[in-house]
């Protein structure tokens, strides 16, 4: 399962989306939805959020619903953003 929502969205139906505030929520709600020994690859395109703290708060996500961190890749390049990649434990 891929997540690279935008940074920032609002709707009607589902009020305000910020990626520095609702990530780790919207991971916790994707990991169910991930098969037993399958992958969720979380990216962001948050320039003004610091990759380490990106990653803290995925992990801390993934963390909280039984799974393990795989791999960690950031980049400070401007046109690479953080990615962190996550399976599920059976």
């Amino acid at each position: 399962m891929v997540l690279d929502p935008p940074t920032f969205s609002q709707s009607k139906e589902h009020g305000v989306f910020r990626a520095e505030k609702d990530f780790a929520k919207l991971v916790a709600a994707a990991l169910p939805l991930v098969k037993p020994g399958g992958i969720l690859f979380a990216a962001n395109n948050a320039a003004a959020w610091p990759p380490e703290e990106f990653l803290a708060d995925v992990e801390t996500a993934v963390r909280h619903r039984a799974g393990k961190i795989l791999q960690h890749h950031y980049s400070r390049s401007r046109r690479i953003f953080p990615s962190a990649v996550a399976n599920r434990r059976i």
